[in-house]
């Protein structure tokens, strides 16, 4: 993944870093990559396909024993298997994990998601969706101080990347266990935009 300098993002990035509202700080940043792998992140991409095929493989083997077994036990298996993005039996969900999870490793240099599944990323069915959250998030806090940000916002990320063209994921973080920036339960909103994946992909968070 290779970093890509976004002039139409530069400003948003200076403004949203530690902006400061009364007793609230702003951490927020939008960044471009290329999807185009090389050097380590081809062997990452190597490993994770050849991790995913083992794993599908053996759930299918699990899947085959059920098959002999009461229904209601096939049902929790097909159950296990509904993830959010897809199954990893699909050579395209594969992809698309490997190239999400290549995004986040490259935006967060000092974290490893390598062990992240797909049910931790949520398809956005509609654009709209997300821009309302993302307005709402930073509408009061940002607004008040800086009237029309929003606006500029949204014609630079349209400069940018062109949104309409895009598939969002949302980062589901795991509460649990994972040590991650956005494990800590502070309020975090992180969004995953890709204009056809092999070419480039963007991303975006906030926090406070």
């Amino acid at each position: 993944m290779k970093y890509l300098e976004e002039k139409t993002l530069s400003w948003a990035n200076a403004a949203l870093n530690e902006f400061c509202v009364g007793d609230r700080v702003i951490n927020g940043r939008l960044e471009c990559f290329s999807c185009k792998k090389a050097g380590q992140d081809k062997k990452l991409a190597k490993s994770l396909e050849l991790l995913y095929q083992s794993t599908s493989n053996s759930n299918d083997v699990v899947e085959q024993q059920q098959n002999s077994t009461p229904s209601s036990n096939c049902a929790s298996v097909a159950a296990s298997n509904n993830v959010s993005i897809g199954n990893l039996a699909d050579s395209n969900t594969r992809k698309l994990l490997i190239n999400l999870i290549s995004t986040m490793n490259a935006s967060f240099p000092d974290y490893d998601f390598s062990d992240l599944k797909p049910e931790q990323f949520h398809k956005e069915v509609d654009m709209r969706t997300v821009v309302n959250a993302i307005n709402t998030q930073l509408a009061e806090i940002v607004e008040m101080d800086n009237v029309g940000f929003l606006e500029k916002l949204w014609e630079s990320i349209v400069a940018a990347i062109a949104p309409t063209d895009c598939e969002v994921y949302t980062y589901i973080p795991d509460m649990d266990g994972c040590s991650d920036p956005f494990s800590d339960g502070t309020f975090t909103t992180s969004y995953f935009r890709g204009v056809d994946f092999e070419t480039a992909a963007g991303a975006a968070d906030f926090g406070r």
